[in-house]
């Protein structure tokens, strides 16, 4: 079975994979080393990664101590567009993530929060791409011993 981290990771993918308000060429947990050697179609471009967590108890005693988890998960967006239009692509897609998001903060019942705390400029790729990192930060419980 997996962790409630994994299904909210799971469940990230899922919210930018099922909408039909944005076109999404690539949505995948896997790091992309060759942005210029995927297909055009690929692009907008998004990876989601799970990336930091911060973890503490909410309960005292020897079992089933209820925690609660700050994790953070890095979407990194790859747009493709003409010079003059990459920085208006790349403010597209940061809006539409975090709208995407917003309609359901407790994925899908899985935590308590969801939001989107740091857009982070990443060098730019090459000449037609160009890229954001956002992160995400999930707040959830989970008892201790259980998954």
């Amino acid at each position: 079975m997996a962790s409630k981290r994994e299904l909210i990771a799971q469940n990230i993918v899922e919210t930018l994979k099922n909408q039909t308000t944005y076109k999404f060429g690539l949505i995948t947990r896997e790091p992309q080393q060759d942005i210029g050697g995927l297909a055009r179609t690929a692009f907008p471009c998004a990876v989601i990664e799970s990336a930091s967590e911060q973890r503490q108890d909410i309960t005292q005693g020897q079992s089933g101590i209820l925690r609660e988890s700050l994790a953070d998960y890095s979407i990194i967006t790859y747009v493709m567009a003409g010079k003059r239009d990459l920085d208006t692509k790349r403010n597209e897609i940061i809006e539409v993530i975090e709208e995407l998001l917003d309609a359901d903060r407790t994925r899908g019942g899985l935590a308590i929060d969801t939001e989107l705390i740091s857009v982070e400029a990443q060098d730019l790729v090459d000449q037609p791409f160009a890229t954001m990192r956002l992160v995400v930060r999930v707040t959830y419980h989970y008892t201790r011993g259980q998954v």
